[in-house]
């Protein structure tokens, strides 16, 4: 339990003998005011075995099981991002990536509000061992802002019973979002608001 941040790391210039990079292997976070995971830098970090369980608890859907900022460009290995179904205030996003160039791999994100994954970042990647289900309020995926380069190739699942039916990856959620040049590869089921929408898109992804 935790009022604030549960971790939170920001970039830094490194020193002679461990260099910039950091490393975080089984760390367990739950039931925390804020966001679970707040990782701004150092550039390069590896996260392992890394698990956050019900963000966002001083308010509703203000905040992140994983934030992923600008100043990050990680690797990001078994990291699991969930809202429990009991909890009265849910996550914003189990996944944040704001930031470009990370790489994320055997991992699992569900149950947040707004939407499962969101990316306003370039060049970042979510492999086909991932998963991503359990949306509460309609959205797995939302690719923001100018967010291009992405490459998504998550298995996509169906949403919390008797919440809205979802849909598995949206390019645009407000006017002036412009999503580009991104590679679309999932495998999704039950994705009964439609496997892709364009509400606002920049064109050019696939």
């Amino acid at each position: 339990d935790c009022r604030m941040d549960g971790v939170r790391i920001e970039w830094g210039y490194g020193d002679p003998d461990y260099g910039m990079e950091g490393y975080y292997n089984n760390v367990r976070i739950d039931t925390v005011g804020r966001h679970g995971f707040y990782a701004d830098g150092p550039n390069d970090t590896v996260f392992n075995n890394v698990i956050v369980i019900d963000a966002s608890q001083n308010e509703h859907a203000t905040a992140d099981c994983f934030y992923i900022g600008r100043k990050s460009h990680g690797r990001y290995v078994s990291i699991h991002g969930w809202s429990r179904s009991v909890a009265t205030n849910k996550a914003r996003y189990a996944l944040n990536v704001t930031g470009s160039s990370n790489d994320f791999v055997t991992s699992h994100f569900e149950g947040a509000y707004t939407a499962n994954v969101s990316i306003s970042g370039n060049d970042n990647t979510i492999s086909d061992s991932c998963q991503v289900y359990a949306a509460q309020n309609g959205v797995n995926v939302q690719l923001v802002g100018s967010a291009a380069g992405n490459v998504i190739k998550a298995r996509i699942g169906a949403p919390v019973p008797n919440t809205p039916n979802s849909v598995g990856v949206m390019f645009g959620r407000s006017v002036g979002d412009e999503p580009n040049n991104n590679t679309i590869d999932c495998n999704m089921i039950n994705q009964l608001a439609g496997c892709v929408q364009f509400p606002s898109s920049g064109g050019k992804s696939r």
